[in-house]
C-alpha cells in the first residue's frame, strides 16, 4: 500500500466465472487505505478491462436428441425444452433458439433428431471505453501527465464515449441490477459471463476442438 501514491481499481459486477475471480484491493475487514479507491462497474471481465470487440455474443446450452414418430410431438418437445432453458437462465436480451441438426431413422419406425440450443445477440464493445475514461480521469486527478482527450480526438482517438451511453451507465449504477436502465445496458453492452454447455469448434482441417476457455467452471 505504501509503494503507490494512489490506487484506482475497477471491478466487474456481472462476472461469475471461477477463472476470473475478484482480486479485491480491500483488506479482510473490507477497509481501504485513504489513497485506495475500488469501484464496481456493470459488465463482465473484458467489458470493464477491455478486449471484447463488437459482435455476436453466443450462449450455448446443452444439446438434446429427440425421439419421435409424429413431427408435431417433436416440435412441441423442442419448443418446451427451449422454453425451459429460457426460464432457467433468463437474462436481458437472451432468447433461446433451437438449431435443428441431423435426423436419423431408428428401430420401430421412430426417428431421432439432434438439436442444439443457443442464444445470440449483438453486443457492443463501448462499455470498456467508459471504464477507460474513468481510469484516465482518475490518473489525471492524481497528477499523471497525460495528454488531454481532446488532443487525442484530433489524432483519431478511437475510444470516445457517447453521452447517451455515459448517462445510461450512470442510471444503471444508481438503479442497480434488475432495473430498466440496467437491463437496457445488459441487452446491448454486457456480455453473458459464462456458458451452460461446452461447445465444439470445427477447424479448417476437420479436427474438433473444445472451447474450454468459455465454459463456466
Amino acid at each position: 500500500p505504501h509503494a503507490a501514491q494512489t490506487v484506482y481499481h475497477l471491478t466487474a459486477r456481472d462476472e461469475v466465472r471461477e477463472n476470473f475471480p475478484l482480486s479485491s484491493i480491500k483488506a479482510a475487514d473490507g477497509s481501504l487505505p485513504d489513497h485506495f479507491v475500488e469501484d464496481v462497474m456493470p459488465g463482465v471481465h473484458s467489458d470493464v478491462g477491455g478486449g471484447y470487440r463488437s459482435g455476436p455474443d453466443v450462449v450455448h446450452f446443452p444439446p438434446r436428441t429427440f425421439y419421435w414418430i409424429d413431427p408435431a410431438t417433436r416440435d412441441a418437445e423442442i419448443a418446451a425444452q427451449a422454453a425451459a432453458y429460457q426460464t432457467a437462465h433468463a437474462a436481458p436480451g437472451l432468447v433461446v433458439e433451437p438449431i435443428i441438426g441431423r435426423t436419423n431413422l431408428i428401430k420401430g419406425g421412430r426417428r431421432a433428431t439432434s438439436v442444439r440450443f443457443q442464444a445470440s445477440r449483438h453486443v457492443y464493445e463501448d462499455l470498456a471505453y467508459v471504464a477507460l475514461e474513468r481510469m484516465y480521469a482518475a490518473a489525471v486527478d492524481s497528477g499523471v501527465p497525460l495528454q488531454p482527450l481532446a488532443t487525442l480526438g484530433r489524432e483519431g482517438y478511437a475510444y470516445e464515449v457517447s453521452e447517451t451511453l455515459r448517462r445510461l451507465v450512470r442510471r444503471a449504477e444508481r438503479a442497480g441490477p434488475g432495473s430498466e436502465a440496467y437491463n437496457a445496458l445488459y441487452r446491448e453492452y454486457i456480455h453473458h459471463s459464462h456458458q451452460y454447455h461446452r461447445p465444439e469448434l470445427v477447424t479448417g482441417n476437420g479436427w474438433r476442438e473444445d472451447l474450454a476457455n468459455v465454459v463456466n467452471s
